[in-house]
């Protein structure tokens, strides 16, 4: 393999009653993308960092635009979803209408933590 990713990898996460990941297979998963391409992961790098800095030279205060940096980016999401356990297919409109909230937070907070561009990539100054 060397340097290629494998585009047709994918990994199963599972989900309890409560939208939690459990480790254990569920009637509730999700397929995602085991390794994504260099540009999956430079949108999820763009995703979570703040879209603005300013540094005021006089006091040194740095200011950091945080309104979208919470939000679950549903759009990049349906890059990431191979498949799940749903019937209907993972459109953006689904994601952003239908599915639980806690779902959505807690597969993001997972993709992060599993394509490792989490806390310690999140503000690149």
């Amino acid at each position: 393999m060397g340097f290629f990713i494998d585009e047709g990898k994918t990994i199963k996460i599972y989900f309890d009653d409560k939208m939690n990941i459990v480790k254990k297979e569920t009637e509730n998963w999700i397929e995602v993308k085991a390794e994504p391409n260099f540009y999956l992961l430079e949108e999820i790098r763009k995703a979570i960092k703040p879209k603005t800095i300013k540094m005021n030279a006089r006091t040194n205060e740095i200011e950091l635009d945080t309104e979208k940096m919470g939000e679950v980016p549903v759009e990049l999401l349906v890059k990431l979803i191979v498949n799940w356990s749903e019937s209907e297919k993972p459109t953006a409109q689904i994601l952003k209408t239908k599915v639980n909230p806690k779902f959505l937070q807690n597969l993001w907070n997972k993709l992060l933590e599993m394509y490792e561009v989490g806390d310690q990539n999140a503000i690149g100054i």
